[in-house]
C-alpha cells in the first residue's frame, strides 16, 4: 500500500498541474536538458552497455553513440544542489533529468551555462534531439518471391498449446514451433506494470528458474513490483507459458527481462518518462524484442492530455524512444490501445511510433473487436500495422491460479510479440525492419503495400508465409567469401532447418555417424537450405565434394 505522504505528494501534483492552486512555491515537475556530455569517450563503450547489445549494433552497422553514454554526472549533481529536490528519472538518450521542485529556482537552473533547457514536464517535446532516422520512414523493399500461404503436413496438435492454442495457431506459429523455434537464447523484455506473483507462484516456476533474465522497476511505486499489479504477469503469460497440456504461449523458450514503468495508482505524463528509462534499459541488456502494451492519451490532470495532433510519433519522448529501440536492432510490438469505442477513439503513445509494429486487437472470428483503437489520424495515418486476437486472449490470473481469457490490446500485443521472437530466432541475421517487412507483407490483406485499414492495418499475420519471404530473401543473398574455399554452416546445432554455403558447383552428402549417406544432392555456388523434419536428433557429417577436394563438417540435430 503506499503511504500517507505518497498519496499527499499525488494530491498536491493533481492540483498543481489542474491549476486549482498554483500557489507561486509549489512542487512540481520539471524535464532539465543537458547541453552536452563533456565526460564522454567512445573507448569505455563497453562500460556502458552488454555484449549483446554491441552484437546488435554491428548486425545494424552502427557505431556506438554518445547517446549511449551517461548523463554527466556534475551537472545532475548542480542541479540537485540548486532546487534540493528529488530526481525521479532520467535519459540519457535525450540528456535530461526530470525533477520535482520549486518554481522559485527554474530562473537559478536555467542560469547554468551546461543547462540547455528546462520546462514543465508536460510541455516537454524531444525536438531538438531528434535525428535524421528518427524523422525518415525507413521504408524497407519488399519481398518480391511468391509463397504459400499454408504449410503442407503441418501436425494439428492442438491440445498440447490448452486454451492457447487459437491465439497461436491464427498465425500459423504452431509450424515455427514445429520447426524447433520456441524463443530459445532470444530476450523478450516486457515493458509493463507489475507483475503480480511471479517471483512466488508455482505456475511460474519454470520461468523463475530458467527463463527470468532481469529485473527492474524504474518508477516511483512503493513496494514489491512483484506484489501489487497484475497487469505485467498477464501479458508475460501469453508469451512465456511452458506447460504443455495446460498453456503453452507464443515463445516458451525465451528468456525474459522485466522491466516496471506503470506506475498503479496514477496516470500522469512523468509514466511516458519512465517508460523511454524502460527502452534505455531494453537496450542495454540487448533485447531481441520488447513487448509495450501501454498505452497514454489522457490523464488524471487535464493539463497533460495529448492532443490528437500529438500522435505523429515524433512529440513524445516515449515514442520516439521506442522508435529509436527500432533503429538499434531491438525488435519492438506496442497496443494499439483500448480506445476505438470511447470518445478518443484513436491510437495513443507510443502505438504512434513510426519504426514499431503497432498491433490491434479481433476476435476469434477474424473481425476487429470494438475497443481497439483506430487509426487514420492525419498525424499517425499509417497505424495499427497489424492484428491479433485481443477479445478473449487466455492469459494466466495468478489470483485466481488458473487460465482465464480477458480482452484488449494489451493481450493481443504478447501474441504477436512471441511469434515474431521465434521468427527473429529463425534468421538472426536481418534487421528489424526487415523482419516487420515480411510479418507485414504476410498478413491476409497486404498486396502491394496499400491495402490498409484503420481497424487492422495489414491484417493477420502469417508466420509460415513471413518464415517462407525470409528464407528466399536469404537464399537469394550471394553467399559471403570464405577462406580456401570452405563452406559455412549456419546454425550448428540447428533444429529442423540448415543453411550452408557453397563455393561452387558441388555434390552434397549428408551421411549418420556409421558413414551411410542418408541424402545427398548436386548443388550450385551459393546459399542452400535443408529441412531435417525426418532425421533422429544426433551428430550428422556434411559431405562436400568440390573441384578442390572433399570438404566435411560435423552438424548437430537437436
Amino acid at each position: 500500500m503506499k503511504t500517507r505522504s505518497i498519496h499527499l505528494w499525488l494530491t498536491l501534483l493533481a492540483c498543481i498541474y489542474t491549476g486549482m492552486c498554483m500557489a507561486h512555491n509549489e512542487d512540481a515537475l520539471y524535464v532539465v536538458s543537458f547541453t552536452n556530455k563533456p565526460d564522454y569517450n567512445p573507448r569505455y563503450a563497453s562500460q556502458y552497455v552488454s555484449q549483446r547489445a554491441m552484437n546488435h549494433y554491428k548486425l545494424a552497422n552502427i557505431t556506438f553513440g554518445e547517446d549511449n553514454a551517461p548523463i554527466c554526472q556534475r551537472y545532475i549533481d548542480s542541479v540537485l544542489a540548486i532546487s534540493g529536490g528529488n530526481m525521479l528519472t532520467w535519459s540519457k538518450w535525450f540528456n535530461y533529468i526530470v525533477i520535482e521542485c520549486s518554481s522559485e529556482v527554474i530562473s537559478s537552473i536555467e542560469a547554468c551555462s551546461f543547462v540547455y533547457q528546462v520546462c514543465p514536464i508536460y510541455q516537454y517535446t524531444p525536438q531538438h534531439m531528434l535525428t535524421p532516422a528518427d524523422t525518415a520512414s525507413m521504408p524497407v523493399s519488399p519481398f518480391t518471391c511468391e509463397v504459400a500461404d499454408t504449410p503442407e503436413d503441418m501436425e494439428d496438435d492442438s491440445l498440447y498449446y490448452g486454451p492457447m492454442y487459437l491465439q497461436i495457431a491464427m498465425h500459423n506459429g504452431q509450424w515455427l514451433h514445429s520447426m524447433g523455434y520456441k524463443g530459445q537464447n532470444m530476450l523478450i523484455a516486457v515493458i509493463d506494470g507489475g507483475f503480480l506473483a511471479m517471483d512466488t507462484a508455482p505456475y511460474w516456476e519454470s520461468v523463475r528458474n530458467n527463463s527470468l533474465y532481469a529485473q527492474y522497476d524504474v518508477t516511483n511505486d512503493e513496494g514489491n513490483m512483484f506484489s501489487r499489479q497484475t497487469h505485467g504477469a498477464y501479458v508475460t503469460s501469453i508469451m512465456s507459458s511452458n506447460i504443455p497440456y495446460t498453456a503453452v504461449g507464443t515463445a516458451p523458450e525465451a528468456s525474459y527481462a522485466l522491466i516496471k514503468t506503470e506506475c498503479n495508482d496514477y496516470e500522469y505524463r512523468l509514466e511516458e518518462f519512465f517508460l523511454v528509462r524502460g527502452a534505455e534499459i531494453a537496450d542495454s541488456l540487448g533485447a531481441d524484442v520488447v513487448n509495450i502494451s501501454l498505452g497514454y492519451t489522457t490523464f488524471d490532470a487535464d493539463i497533460e492530455n495529448h492532443p490528437y495532433s500529438d500522435l505523429d510519433g515524433l512529440q513524445s519522448p516515449a515514442s520516439v524512444a521506442v522508435s529509436r529501440l527500432m533503429q538499434k536492432c531491438t525488435f519492438v510490438c506496442a497496443a494499439a490501445g483500448n480506445d476505438g469505442a470511447k470518445e478518443w477513439h484513436h491510437i495513443g503513445v507510443p502505438g504512434d511510433a513510426k519504426h514499431i509494429v503497432t498491433v490491434a486487437a479481433m476476435k476469434s472470428d477474424s473481425t476487429i473487436a470494438e475497443f481497439s483503437s483506430r487509426g487514420g489520424l492525419p498525424c499517425a495515418p499509417h497505424k495499427p500495422d497489424i492484428a491479433a486476437i485481443g477479445d478473449s486472449c487466455f492469459c494466466y490470473n495468478a489470483s485466481a491460479e488458473d487460465v482465464f481469457h480477458g480482452n484488449g490490446t494489451s493481450f493481443a500485443t504478447p501474441v504477436m510479440t512471441g511469434l515474431i521472437a521465434c521468427l527473429r530466432q529463425a534468421f538472426p541475421g536481418f534487421s528489424p525492419l526487415e523482419i516487420k517487412q515480411a510479418v507485414l507483407q504476410s498478413s491476409h490483406l497486404y498486396t502491394d503495400g496499400s491495402t490498409y485499414t484503420n481497424e487492422m492495418g495489414y491484417g493477420i499475420p502469417n508466420m509460415y508465409k513471413a518464415y517462407q519471404l525470409l528464407e528466399d530473401a536469404y537464399l537469394a543473398v550471394p553467399a559471403p567469401a570464405t577462406a580456401n574455399g570452405d563452406i559455412q554452416v549456419y546454425p550448428n546445432p540447428f533444429a529442423h532447418v540448415c543453411y550452408y554455403t557453397l563455393p561452387g558447383e558441388s555434390q552434397v552428402e549428408i551421411c549418420d555417424m556409421k558413414g551411410d549417406i542418408i541424402w545427398q544432392a548436386k548443388q550450385g555456388e551459393g546459399r542452400h537450405s535443408i529441412h531435417t523434419h525426418a532425421w533422429a536428433q544426433g551428430v550428422y557429417i556434411l559431405r562436400v565434394h568440390t573441384a578442390n577436394g572433399v570438404i566435411e563438417k560435423k552438424i548437430v540435430k537437436q
